[in-house]
């Protein structure tokens, strides 16, 4: 092999780079007019009456990613809980790109079907911290349903110090599932909760103590926890709680008819959570 041979043999990646880098950008260019083609015709979809067809449009549209939103966010209030469920699942799926969803899925908490609520929820525990100001808002609202899944949500979203106080507040709540998931919701806030977690052992529900010895556990306080309380007071549940091994409590049937199976995908409310509202796959 000549001087000659050996240049072009070196030349050759630097080309093959150079030809990539400028194929990339049609590429993606491609990809967002086919992504907007789909978004268009599934449009269409939930113009119609057919049920199954908006159900698959929200399908369609979750392979899309982000771009969706928009048209996901209205599907929020379509008239099927369904489709409303498979919207907000969908719209947890993007995460962050999902933050313009806040709004709606905030009002979701709200929806007449449990199901809903759930997955609205689970959306914006995914999406994350661009929801916690929404969700502090919603911890504080004066129905009971909107405040046992913004506590679920918090679980899962890094809080402030504000919210940790709101936190710290709803363990005193009239509800046992809002103070249970409160306590949950803890499980990560460290030593400015440790008070009020370890006053939640002391809880006329069973459930609520558990939680606050799962929560004090994750703090790095199983040891002790078994011995703060009298046995007479503590439950069993919370001797288990205090290894951080979690809740284990039975889902209920749900509320409504049973979804079909052409529904979008299996959604954590059918398995993810129970007991009104109690997370499970989240610890």
């Amino acid at each position: 092999m000549d001087k000659r041979d050996w240049q072009k043999l070196m030349l050759a990646p630097k080309l093959a780079l150079l030809c990539l880098s400028a194929v990339m950008p049609l590429l993606g260019q491609l990809e967002a007019q086919a992504n907007g083609a789909v978004v268009v015709s599934q449009i269409e979809k939930f113009k119609g009456e057919n049920t199954q067809e908006r159900m698959q449009a929200v399908k369609a549209l979750k392979q899309v990613g982000a771009s969706a939103v928009p048209v996901l966010v209205q599907a929020l209030a379509d008239s099927d809980y369904r489709v409303r469920q498979g919207a907000a699942w969908a719209l947890g799926s993007f995460g962050a790109a999902a933050e313009p969803a806040v709004p709606s899925l905030v009002a979701a908490l709200r929806d007449e079907d449990d199901r809903v609520r759930l997955d609205a929820a689970v959306a914006l525990r995914r999406i994350g911290n661009p929801a916690e100001a929404a969700l502090a808002e919603a911890l504080q609202s004066e129905d009971v349903s909107v405040r046992q899944v913004a506590a679920l949500a918090l679980a899962g979203v890094g809080v402030g110090q504000e919210t940790r106080g709101l936190l710290i507040q709803s363990l005193a709540d009239a509800d046992e599932v809002v103070r249970l998931n409160a306590a949950v919701a803890l499980r990560a806030a460290g030593s400015v909760a440790i008070p009020a977690l370890r006053q939640a052992l002391l809880d006329e529900n069973p459930l609520v103590r558990a939680g606050a010895a799962f929560a004090l556990g994750k703090n790095g306080l199983a040891v002790g926890i078994r011995d703060a309380v009298s046995p007479p007071k503590m439950a069993p549940e919370a001797n288990i709680f205090a290894s951080g091994s979690g809740p284990d409590v039975p889902t209920p049937a749900p509320s409504g008819p049973s979804p079909s199976p052409s529904a979008p995908s299996p959604s954590p409310s059918s398995g993810e959570f129970g007991f009104g509202g109690t997370m499970r796959g989240l610890l």
